[in-house]
């Protein structure tokens, strides 16, 4: 199996706020479509999805180009903080400052999300399931999956592919920026796909190899 992972595109409104309910803004609109077009050719045979809106218009916009359906699941979405859903940076700060995104409290596995929030160890074992679920249903196979997610859980998510328990923020998504994990052969391998033509995109950090 190859798995393509995607960040969703650009929804970075201004002013910028966090949570679940922002549509993609015309660039990422512009990203998903170059992102589709970038895709043909690397023989995608199955879509899967976020339910949320801007991963849910990404993916569409890409099985337009890809002429595939797509499938959505809540496994795949955000890193749920619901506290601060809705609010500007300044508001978090202003109501939550511990839930602020640019906080730096240690110790960094054991941070506090606020009501309802998911733990860090909560968002990792979500996407271990995740990861277990598409590797029983594609692992043994030659199929090539797109799974269309968000930044923070597509890291947590790698990490659980190839074994690592976390210890800090590891691989870094741009807006559509694309990861392939290939589990052919020993060892299962994270790298970064450098497509052209696709704004404000591209890869994160470098190549990571571990034993599977």
């Amino acid at each position: 199996m190859r798995l393509y992972v995607i960040r969703h595109g650009d929804a970075a409104h201004t002013p910028y706020t966090f949570g679940v309910h922002k549509p993609l803004t015309p660039l990422g609109r512009q990203q998903a479509v170059a992102a589709g077009e970038a895709l043909r050719g690397h023989g995608i045979t199955h879509i899967y999805s976020s339910t949320v809106q801007r991963t849910r218009e990404t993916a569409e916009l890409i099985a337009a180009a890809l002429t595939l359906p797509v499938e959505h699941s809540d496994d795949w979405v955000e890193h749920l903080i619901p506290a601060i859903d809705g609010m500007t940076l300044a508001e978090v700060r202003e109501r939550w400052p511990q839930l602020a995104s640019d906080r730096a409290d240690e110790p960094w596995w054991e941070r506090d999300f606020g009501p309802e929030g998911e733990t860090f160890p909560a968002l990792y074992e979500r996407a271990r399931r995740a990861w277990n679920a598409l590797n029983e249903r594609h692992g043994a196979t030659a199929d090539t999956p797109l799974l269309v997610t968000h930044g923070g859980f597509a890291d947590f998510f790698l990490q659980a592919a190839l074994g690592i328990q976390p210890v800090r923020p590891l691989f870094q998504f741009r807006n559509t920026g694309v990861a392939v994990l290939n589990t052919e052969g020993r060892d299962a391998r994270v790298e970064f796909l450098p497509f052209e033509g696709i704004p404000f995109s591209g890869w994160g950090t470098a190549a990571a190899t571990q034993e599977a």
